[in-house]
């Protein structure tokens, strides 16, 4: 959710002020779950469809891309906030982990990209950078970044008490009994409306991620128009309104509850499956789970749910991965425990020498 959020508010706020300027503004969703260039490599390498590529919330660990890109003339924004080695020389780099002198380190994705339209606002004397920031709020507790930071705080009580975006506006509406105790249609004044970061967490964020994780690449699409253009009437895909009319925010909100209900069976069936690969081999015995995912008829993009789901359970560090082609490697998700010893997961690993990469 905090990529789609990042690339919705600065595709709407470049639209909107820089609408008198020459250019023209697109975007590329991945099929999978996967972010970074490497999934644009193939389109990007036929030939030179654009000058400036921009990254939001992703890139910042791509320096090999960068280099390729900028050789064949391409410029590059990236506005990140995951960790990183260092600063690019291909690319322009926007990130808080590696600034010196930001202090806010827990601001997500969509946190940077608007402390840049707020710049942008500076220099072209406007104020239109806060009119996101219910999308900001709602990227940065999906991501769950904490909200003990003064910034964070501000974001978030001020972006869930003005509820702009029609897209999200339609989630809200779907969870309305669930979030406000009140059914959709007794919501007539959003100015009234205030959501909390416990209902985005709980009730908005998992229908978002279970979309991007099982949905079709023409869900995402609908996904990101709800989100720059939610008031878009298309034709009505609810069963039984055949022939009539929706906003593509609504049939979005309907497209991700039904994903959420695909995730959380397909989710539930790996569970016991390794389940039952920890029991056979006697992994319970071990401190961190290693497991392989080979066998789960699952997609590659639930991987990261499932290694939540038995850490959880287990209240274990774990590795689930699926063997690489070459038969060398387990590629796929890690997850920490807060109960564990190992209070840094990922720099244990690093040290290890055992693993190739580790991000995230």
């Amino acid at each position: 959710m905090d990529g789609f959020t990042s690339s919705a508010i600065l595709y709407n706020y470049l639209r909107q002020n820089y609408i008198d300027y020459n250019f023209e503004l697109s975007y590329h969703i991945p099929e999978g779950k996967e972010h970074g260039l490497e999934v644009l490599m193939p389109l990007l390498q036929k030939e030179k469809i654009c000058d400036l590529i921009i990254c939001p919330d992703s890139s910042s660990n791509d320096e090999e891309f960068h280099k390729i890109l900028s050789e064949m003339g391409y410029e590059i924004l990236v506005i990140d906030h995951h960790l990183a080695s260092g600063y690019s020389p291909y690319a322009t780099v926007i990130n808080n982990q590696l600034s010196e002198k930001y202090q806010n380190k827990e601001l997500s994705g969509v946190g940077v990209v608007y402390k840049l339209l707020q710049l942008l606002d500076e220099r072209n004397d406007t104020r239109d950078a806060d009119n996101y920031l219910d999308l900001v709020a709602a990227g940065i507790c999906a991501d769950m970044c904490p909200l003990l930071t003064l910034e964070n705080r501000f974001i978030s009580e001020y972006g869930f008490s003005h509820l702009y975006n029609s897209g999200l506006r339609e989630l809200i509406k779907y969870q309305a009994y669930s979030i406000l105790g009140v059914a959709a249609s007794e919501i007539t004044d959003w100015s009234e409306v205030k959501v909390n970061p416990i209902d985005i967490s709980f009730y908005i964020a998992p229908l978002v991620n279970a979309l991007i994780r099982v949905g079709t690449t023409k869900d995402k699409e609908t996904l990101f128009e709800a989100f720059i253009n939610g008031r878009k009437l298309v034709d009505s895909t609810k069963r039984g309104h055949k022939g009539e009319l929706e906003s593509i925010a609504e049939q979005n909100a309907r497209n991700c509850a039904n994903a959420r209900a695909r995730q959380n069976k397909e989710k539930e069936k790996a569970t016991e499956l390794l389940d039952i690969q920890i029991f056979n081999d006697n992994l319970d015995e071990n401190k961190i789970l290693i497991l392989n995912a080979d066998e789960l008829e699952t997609p590659n993009t639930l991987t990261g749910l499932c290694a939540m789901n038995v850490a959880a359970k287990y209240k274990k560090p774990i590795l689930l991965g699926r063997t690489t082609p070459d038969g060398q490697y387990l590629k796929g998700s890690m997850r920490g425990q807060n109960g564990s010893e190992l209070k840094d997961f990922r720099k244990f690993l690093l040290d290890s020498g055992y693993m190739d990469y580790v991000e995230g």
